[in-house]
């Protein structure tokens, strides 16, 4: 399940892949959201933030090259730190980075504590405890959304 929260002021945005199952449309709109981010916010000082939590399932190969048109696309310069435990996907992250594929300050984090340290560096004016109560209320609108069994 996909959720977004974007702080227009801040010009932060979390986003969060949860649960064990994502909607057919979840990856589309996170790409939208990219791309808007980057129209909107070009220049400004922006960061964000995507958790992908343990169990959700990674994107099929459709998915995954439409990611790459999408960061290939992006023209802005607002850092986006992706936070999962998989050392594999962390790999790919820094190789698409190191590689020239993004134009964008790119990172794979293990913890979201480190995330938001790396971003607060490349963003000072950033506040962390806020960056962490977004990704806070993410969490409570996914756990609202959640199916129940």
């Amino acid at each position: 399940m996909w959720t977004e929260v974007f702080d227009d002021d801040a010009l932060a945005v979390v986003w969060l892949f949860s649960g064990t199952t994502n909607a057919f449309d979840d990856f589309d709109r996170w790409l939208a959201s990219m791309a808007r981010l980057d129209g909107a916010t070009a220049g400004r000082g922006a960061v964000s933030i995507l958790v992908i939590d343990d169990g959700n399932p990674p994107p099929g190969p459709v998915p995954r090259d439409r990611l790459t048109a999408t960061a290939r696309a992006i023209r802005g310069d607002a850092p986006l730190a992706v936070v999962t435990s998989s050392s594999i996907a962390r790999g790919v992250i820094a190789a698409l980075h190191l590689t020239g594929v993004v134009g964008f300050p790119l990172k794979g984090f293990a913890t979201v504590d480190d995330a938001v340290g790396w971003l607060v560096q490349r963003r000072p004016a950033q506040r962390p405890e806020h960056l962490r109560a977004l990704l806070d209320e993410a969490r409570a609108q996914a756990t609202r959304r959640a199916p129940t069994s």
